[in-house]
């Protein structure tokens, strides 16, 4: 897993989580827009290739850390739904 702080638009600071990755290519200091950080895993063929993508706000319980997620719907106070911002 990988956490990147960064500025979302119309919302100040926050960070996007990914996980499940299998390497690193990034671990420190700044990254541009459409910089490769890391490579999906394979999930040891129990499942299809994914990426977990997480948008939050400082307000989200798990900020900075591993959390629950998605888990609660619609989006928990501090979760952003990525379609809004990922193009």
């Amino acid at each position: 897993m990988i956490i990147v702080r960064h500025k979302i638009l119309g919302k100040g600071l926050g960070e996007t989580l990914c996980g499940y990755l299998s390497a690193f290519i990034r671990t420190s200091g700044e990254v541009r827009r459409g910089e490769q950080l890391g490579l999906v895993r394979d999930a040891d063929e129990v499942y299809s290739c994914h990426l977990h993508f997480e948008m939050r706000l400082p307000t989200t319980s798990s900020w900075g850390m591993v959390g629950s997620g998605y888990s609660s719907s619609p989006y928990p106070i501090g979760w952003l739904d990525p379609s809004n911002y990922v193009d």
